[in-house]
């Protein structure tokens, strides 16, 4: 007949026994508990690069809520993914003014007004003693759009996760041997959609503006690419968001052939 104190000591030895059998690793058992920041995101070339429809634009400019807007708008509905939205905020005071978003606007050639639609490095407007004529520029527009979707770009690859209070890039691109002999350069820019700010000559206000640049990753122009066939252009980042909103974020990777001090977009992806 056991005594108290056997009993005592046969339940700690099973106590014992079967907290030494959870802790227990076979080598062949997988590890959960890695940081998500040690995985490693991979490249996929598999998607063609896409034109650039570039939105400059002003909250407090007119013509950008009566026509560029919704213009912009409407291409983007009509052509869905096969573009890269991306809206380019200066003058006026207008709030979504970042240091990117001057540098690009500079950038540009010819008359630099708002509204401005562009195609990669080609303004879509067509004027008509110095106003701009709606129907021959949409048209316009339309043509510059399908004569770059029918045109083969080097291959932009980009993923995106987050990572607590950030989201965690990386992005990349593929060419063959008819692109070495240019100057390249890769940006990454983070774009928010759904930012309600009062627009003039809006139809309604406050109006919501999407695709709107607010960072970049290593400058306004990114990272010099070096030419040749191999995957060796590839680029890590993070970007500091609200994580509640998330989703309202977009990574946007443009690819930049400078041309003495002129940066000529080429292609872009997004995600």
């Amino acid at each position: 007949m056991f005594n108290f104190s056997t009993i005592t000591t046969l339940v700690f030895v099973l106590f014992l026994n079967q907290s030494c059998k959870k802790n227990v690793t076979t080598p062949n058992q997988p590890q959960t508990d890695k940081p998500v920041t040690e995985v490693e995101m991979t490249l996929e070339y598999n998607k063609s690069s896409k034109p650039i429809l570039f939105e400059f634009t002003s909250t407090g400019c007119p013509g950008c809520g009566s026509w560029g807007k919704p213009t912009f708008n409407q291409l983007i509905k009509e052509y869905d993914s096969a573009i890269v939205p991306l809206a380019v905020h200066i003058k006026y005071g207008d709030p979504m003014i970042t240091p990117i978003s001057e540098a690009i606007a500079a950038n540009r050639y010819g008359s630099i007004y708002t509204p401005q639609l562009w195609v990669n490095d080609s303004n879509g407007l067509v004027l008509n003693n110095n106003s701009i004529n709606g129907s021959q520029s949409v048209r316009n527009l339309r043509n510059l759009i399908n004569y770059q979707l029918t045109l083969e770009l080097p291959k932009i690859a980009v993923q995106k996760r987050l990572n607590q209070n950030k989201i965690d890039v990386k992005y990349g691109v593929k060419w063959d041997q008819s692109f070495s002999n240019k100057n390249f350069y890769l940006s990454c820019y983070l774009t928010q959609n759904g930012n309600s700010h009062n627009q003039t000559s809006s139809p309604s206000n406050p109006t919501i503006h999407n695709y709107v640049i607010r960072e970049a990753n290593n400058g306004t122009w990114g990272n010099q690419l070096i030419a040749n066939n191999a995957i060796d252009n590839e680029f890590k980042g993070s970007f500091n968001i609200d994580p509640n909103a998330y989703s309202s974020y977009e990574i946007v990777v443009v690819l930049w052939e400078k041309i003495n001090d002129r940066y000529r977009a080429v292609a872009s992806q997004k995600i």
